[in-house]
């Protein structure tokens, strides 16, 4: 498996003298890979902790259940994530005296078999699942607002917002997990959106942060890529 990835402070936390509030995360095993990006709410005090909680949580929730997951429902899925994030949250907000929704943040994951390629794609929020496959870019899950804001890991029924792809990835096959703030920079202008799709679609990743580090976006803005590959001998 080959990953890249980035990630860049926008603005507003540059501004404010905060931290970048996304989280990335990857994790692997001889049997899967684990990939997640997790944008923290600005309105929520502790985001930040709050989207690598997120990305804690959803590690431990693949530790737990395996393979298993894979012939879970998605509904179940959807149910059993939340309620072991929000655990996860209720165990850091305990401790620091926060209130939990002060961990508010989005999550987007692709949990993939090493040996099958089967791959579940997770998306909570208004992040981004995308895959690349020989040279062309599909859009796998799309960003969703509710009420003029996403759906937060800490929003009441949140698991019934979650939305799950189930694919099986061919080697040299990629996915693409990104944040709103990243989406943001593509969506902005015409021109740069072109050359920053052909630079996916090339997985020029060096060039694309390249770009990246150019860029001014008042969010912050984050993406993670992992290419399936054959096994080294």
């Amino acid at each position: 498996m080959n990953i890249n990835k980035y990630t860049k402070a926008g603005e507003y936390h540059k501004l404010r003298g905060e931290e970048n509030q996304d989280g990335l995360f990857f994790s692997k095993t001889p049997y899967y890979v684990l990939a997640a990006a997790a944008d923290g709410a600005t309105e929520c005090k502790n985001s930040g902790e709050g989207a690598e909680t997120a990305c804690l949580a959803l590690r431990n929730f693949i530790e737990r259940e395996g393979e298993k997951i894979y012939g879970f429902s998605d509904e179940k899925t959807a149910y059993l994530l939340i309620e072991h994030t929000l655990y996860f949250l209720e165990s850091n907000s305990g401790l620091s005296g926060k209130e939990i929704q002060e961990y508010g943040s989005t999550l987007a994951a692709a949990y993939i078999n090493k040996k099958t390629g089967e791959t579940i794609f997770i998306n909570l929020g208004d992040g981004c699942v995308f895959s690349i496959c020989g040279g062309s870019l599909k859009t796998e899950l799309k960003p969703k607002r509710f009420k003029g804001g996403p759906c937060l890991t800490t929003t009441e029924g949140a698991y019934r917002a979650v939305e799950i792809k189930r694919v099986r990835l061919k080697f040299g096959d990629s996915v693409m997990l990104c944040t709103d703030g990243f989406l943001n920079i593509i969506g902005t202008n015409n021109r740069r959106r072109g050359e920053i799709s052909k630079l996916i679609k090339a997985e020029n990743f060096e060039k694309l942060n390249s770009l990246l580090d150019k860029a001014c976006e008042k969010d912050d803005f984050s993406y993670i890529a992992v290419k399936r590959t054959l096994r080294k001998r």
